[in-house]
């Protein structure tokens, strides 16, 4: 039975994808400075709608699970037409291109250089070795893919960068985001509806030292690996979950927070019931999916020649498309592993844009366009963080599961993080 479903599933997908693909999409530049992509700025009243979801559907509902009484808050004003506006826009955006750039996620210049040298401190290498402010300790930073390090950003002196995990600029993007590509629209707080907390995953940085200019070195260049965060085959169901039984593990183990790197990874989409979404729906019970969505946090200027995130703009329409005219045969083929059948040189490679942003934006992206890092052709440094966040049912853990991961992250989290209700939400606390 679930063979003939499974099976039904593919041949479904595989109706998606006749339109032909096309690569010459492209997202439209700032008119005011064409040196950026066009991007959003969040509106104080649009952030503030959005913070009091975490104060009341988070709290609310863990409040209530434990049997205590609780009242719930007051309701809050409706939105402006000027943000509903806001709101579409995005939206478009986001369906046209893949992506969207969030402006000021991280406004003040002090939050980005204390991101910064945090960067500098997450470095893999012996106390007193490398600084920021010593040019001749900068050969750590020969990393060909100028990843800094390799295991997520967790421990908690680096206060800045848990701080961005749960910044309310952020969440607030993100829970937008998923809000509107999920339901069209904003979850009504308190209505009952938005019941699906945002959980932080947690993932690494990019620091791209210079090639040019009294310090800079070529061979600090890093390489472009053009790629799919996931196995693509089978998030679109084009091929049987036996081809690859390792990349649809339902779990992790929770052991090594190394793998916390491939957490919410899941290639298989989660079916969440729209009640756990939106309960203004009258259609509680029928199911939805998320999007897998990531993001790169630039602390500096990203334009065409510093270095940072392209992608193949639009892709996400044509994945089906993709998937149906390169089913690899195997586990084995050219199609499999890492990368994905994104060939450096080849047709998606060769279309990708590159997604210029000013320091503090931050680009969410779907994981269904391949994408890479463009190298850093300039004189300056160029410094990022990659930020994961899902909603919580898309992790499908069991409460067995859930506990293990709170009992080897909540001490891991820094003591002078200030408990808002975002981070509460967002580290499960």
């Amino acid at each position: 039975m679930g063979n003939n479903k499974s099976t039904q599933q593919r041949e479904a997908a595989a109706k998606k994808g006749h339109e032909a693909i096309d690569y010459s999409i492209r997202a439209p530049y700032d008119p005011n400075d064409k040196r950026y992509v066009k991007s959003f700025t969040l509106s104080p009243s649009l952030i503030a709608h959005m913070i009091r979801l975490a104060d009341t559907s988070y709290k609310y509902d863990k409040v209530m699970a434990e049997g205590e009484k609780c009242t719930a808050p007051p309701p809050i004003p409706p939105l402006s037409e000027d943000d509903i506006t806001l709101c579409h826009e995005i939206l478009q955006f986001y369906n046209n291109y893949g992506f969207v750039i969030f402006d000021n996620c991280l406004p003040t210049e002090q939050e980005r250089e204390r991101s910064i040298i945090d960067l500098w401190k997450a470095l893999p290498h012996s106390p007193g070795t490398v600084s920021m402010n010593d040019p001749k300790t900068w050969y750590h930073l020969n990393h060909p893919f100028s990843f800094v390090g390799e295991s997520p950003f967790l421990d908690s002196d680096l206060l800045q960068l848990w701080k961005n995990r749960c910044h309310p600029h952020i969440y607030t993007a993100f829970k937008l985001l998923y809000s509107l590509t999920t339901i069209g629209t904003l979850p009504t707080p308190y209505s009952g509806g938005e019941k699906d907390p945002l959980i932080a995953c947690f993932d690494r940085g990019s620091i791209m030292p210079p090639v040019k200019g009294d310090h800079g070195r070529m061979e600090w260049q890093s390489n472009r690996v053009p790629h799919f965060d996931m196995n693509p085959f089978l998030w679109t169901n084009t091929v049987p979950p036996e081809m690859y039984p390792r990349d649809d593990e339902k779990y992790i183990a929770y052991e090594d927070y190394r793998l916390l790197l491939s957490e919410g990874n899941n290639t298989t989409p989660i079916p969440v019931p729209m009640s756990c979404v939106n309960t203004d729906s009258s259609s509680s019970d029928t199911p939805v999916y998320y999007p897998k969505l990531r993001a790169v946090l630039t602390f500096s200027d990203s334009t065409a020649d510093k270095g940072g995130f392209e992608c193949v703009t639009g892709f996400h329409r044509y994945i089906h498309t993709w998937c149906s005219e390169n089913i690899p045969k195997n586990s084995k083929s050219r199609m499999s592993g890492y990368g994905w059948g994104v060939d450096t040189g080849g047709p998606l490679d060769r279309n990708m844009q590159r997604i210029t942003m000013r320091p503090g934006s931050m680009v969410i992206f779907s994981a269904e366009l391949p994408h890479t890092m463009y190298p850093n052709e300039s004189d300056s440094f160029r410094y990022a963080q990659y930020i994961r966040m899902t909603p919580l049912s898309t992790l499908d853990m069991t409460e067995e599961i859930r506990v293990k991961r709170n009992n080897m992250m909540h001490p891991l989290i820094p003591k002078e993080l200030d408990r808002t209700d975002v981070c509460k939400e967002v580290f499960m606390l």
